[in-house]
Order: C-alpha cells, then sequence, then structure tokens
C-alpha cells in the first residue's frame, strides 16, 4: 500500500508516503508529525495530512518578485517546465514557460534543460488566488536582467 495524501502545498516532495511491508522485510522509517483528517473504521482507513500542518511558503515570495533566483527542475511538461525555488521544505514550484526558457522558439522543454538542472530564474508573477508562481529564464540574460523594471 502506498499513498501520497497530504502533499507539499505545491505537490512538492513534503508529501507523507507510506508503504505496507511483508513479513522478512526491513525498511527505515521516517517519523512525520500529520493531521487526522478522517477515520474511517469500516474501511479500515485513515486519512491524514502534512500540508495541514505546513505554513504556505507561497506569501513569501509576493515580495521577490523582480528577484532573481536559482532553483533546480523538478518536473517537464509539453509547454515548460516546473523549478521550484526557495528550498526542499520551503520552497515553491513555478512553471518557466516554453516562450520563457530560451531565446527564440522553444519547441520542448528537453531541447533546454532536463530534471535536476540548476536553472536561474526571474520571479515574474505570484498569483495568490490561484496558487502559482510565474518564472522566466530568458529574463536573465544579459545586462538588462539586473536593472529594476523601470529602466528597461
Amino acid at each position: 500500500m502506498t499513498g501520497t495524501a497530504g502533499r507539499g502545498w505545491d505537490g512538492g516532495p513534503a508529501g507523507c508516503g507510506w508503504a505496507a511491508l511483508g513479513r522478512g522485510q526491513q525498511r527505515d522509517l521516517q517519523e512525520v508529525a500529520v493531521e487526522v483528517l478522517d477515520v474511517d473504521l469500516a474501511r479500515e482507513r485513515i486519512s491524514v495530512s502534512r500540508k495541514a500542518l505546513l505554513e504556505d511558503p507561497l506569501p513569501s515570495f509576493v515580495s521577490r518578485v523582480g528577484e532573481i533566483v536559482s532553483g533546480r527542475v523538478t518536473k517537464l511538461v509539453p509547454f515548460g517546465a516546473f523549478v521550484r525555488v526557495g528550498g526542499e521544505e520551503d520552497g515553491f514550484e513555478g512553471l518557466v514557460h516554453n516562450s520563457e526558457l530560451a531565446e527564440g522558439t522553444v519547441e520542448s522543454p528537453e531541447d533546454v534543460v532536463t530534471v535536476g538542472d540548476e536553472l536561474v530564474v526571474k520571479i515574474t508573477e505570484v498569483d495568490r488566488e490561484r496558487h502559482r508562481m510565474a518564472l522566466s529564464h530568458r529574463q536573465t540574460f544579459g545586462p538588462s536582467a539586473c536593472a529594476p523594471e523601470e529602466d528597461r
């Protein structure tokens, strides 16, 4: 049995997972704090959430719009790459759209980056309502990348 309930605020690695162990199997287990959401006695199941105990990291990025930061590519999708900025526990995943990955046309994010790559990005937008962050790698190129927006 494996579960993914209680993932982090952005669906990232803060999730709580478990596995059913057979006889004779020995594994290193880690203790984690969780909030019990529901107990279903009929189905013999307990729903838990680690996310409920974590502070939402997104608001801390609102004041960082325009800032250039480093992050790790976590996932590639047909329209771009997800990059985690700000650390594993207190970070957040944002999207670098294909149009913001490089100068010129990018057909597929695999043409530019791979999962695990470190990528310098600019935080371009934080949408608290939709709980999303937009990032740009393209806007980190050249001397104008460091200039304040009104100077460009």
